[in-house]
């Protein structure tokens, strides 16, 4: 029987992370294109600029449109070749994100820096392709999923709280579907786009029933913790659940 499970390289979740960001660049080098919408690089300033001081890397800017899509894809792809980037940096929401695997493309080195937590996409080995103009188009899916998620939870206790709970409602659904694969001997796509098709692990299994408990134990707790724009242990736990233990692929 064929199984598989897949997730991020490596998963790093603390108040304050975005500071240490330079130091995961220079794993792979000095400069990394940042794709990020201008409105989120600057809510970070301070934590970029002062990792790049303490570093010594660059962040090459893409003033990024907003939209994951083939245009855009194929402009910033040029913007990372010409600027010689080592890696490739997603900060922000989903299309951000998204927009940064498909430029790296397995072909280089891809973090991760959502500034919310509203979705698994950080974590995930696929994207949603959009027009120009915000119409979903396709799907695209890569080899692995991202080399490093880096999530500062300061950063997304200061979000609003409706993307912390749209989250949630997200990652309600994990335990649910993992379930109904479980129960059904289900083949699924963890062992990747167009292989043969596995069932999953009794370890994706046990991290799908862990979601659904951190979320009844701490939801509404990490709920009033966003409100009040605190980071605490509620917080941190829903956080990592909105993110890790939704994103992780049966």
């Amino acid at each position: 029987m064929l199984k598989a499970f897949i997730s991020p390289s490596k998963y790093i979740q603390s108040e304050g992370a975005l500071y240490e960001l330079g130091s995961y660049v220079k794993l792979y080098g000095t400069s990394a294109l940042l794709i990020a919408h201008k409105d989120d690089a600057a809510r970070v300033k301070a934590q970029l600029d002062a990792t790049a001081s303490k570093y010594g890397v660059k962040f090459v800017t893409s003033d990024f449109g907003g939209e994951c899509s083939r245009q855009e894809i194929a402009r910033l792809s040029e913007v990372a070749s010409k600027a010689d980037c080592d890696c490739v940096i997603g900060l922000g929401g989903g299309k951000a994100i998204d927009t940064a695997k498909c430029v790296a493309n397995n072909n280089k080195p891809v973090i991760i820096c959502p500034t919310i937590a509203a979705t698994d996409a950080p974590t995930s080995s696929s994207a949603v392709v959009y027009t120009p103009e915000g119409a979903f188009e396709d799907y695209a899916y890569f080899i692995s999923n991202p080399n490093i998620v880096l999530v500062d939870t300061a950063v997304i206790a200061k979000a609003p709280v409706r993307f912390l709970v749209s989250g949630m409602g997200d990652a309600l659904s994990t335990y649910f579907e993992a379930r109904s694969c479980q129960r059904a001997f289900a083949r699924v796509n963890a062992s990747g786009h167009g292989r043969p098709k596995a069932v999953g692990t009794k370890s994706a299994m046990a991290m799908a029933t862990l979601c659904y408990e951190t979320l009844l134990e701490d939801g509404v707790k990490a709920m009033l913790a966003c409100e009040a724009k605190v980071v605490t242990p509620a917080l941190e736990n829903i956080v990592e659940t909105n993110i890790l233990l939704s994103g992780h692929r049966i």
